[in-house]
């Protein structure tokens, strides 16, 4: 619920500026969610994950929202070609609101490892 009203105060905010400058503004936020994903999906590959059948599920789990992201950005970018900033902006929050759900999920996934003890295999 809490990620919905994100998304809908993005919406509003960015989706009321003129042209591109709330799209182009908005998307510095989807590189530094990106910037965290790798960081956690990194420290995961970097342990025994795969001994873990929880974290297994989980890294399913957020595989599949960073492609439901990987479309939406597809959506956005289409939009913002041909300057249409309104969709170009909806899907940008779409694209958001997955990563951001894909980094939950990853986040989750590494405090099970680090509770369960999970072993660095490689740096």
């Amino acid at each position: 619920a809490i990620i919905a009203f994100v998304v809908l105060i993005f919406v509003i905010i960015f989706g009321n500026l003129s042209g591109n400058v709330g799209f182009a503004t908005g998307t510095q936020g989807f590189n530094d969610t990106q910037a965290i994903i790798n960081s956690v999906v990194g420290y995961i590959t970097s342990t025994n994950y795969k001994d873990f059948p929880p974290v297994i599920a989980l890294v399913e789990d957020a595989t599949d929202q960073l492609g439901f992201a990987n479309e939406a950005k597809k959506k956005s970018e289409t939009a913002a070609e041909k300057k249409d900033w309104q969709n170009a902006t909806l899907w940008a929050g779409q694209h958001w609101q997955y990563q951001v759900k894909a980094a939950d999920i990853g986040l989750r996934a590494k405090t099970y490892l680090e509770e369960h003890d999970a072993k660095i295999i490689k740096k």
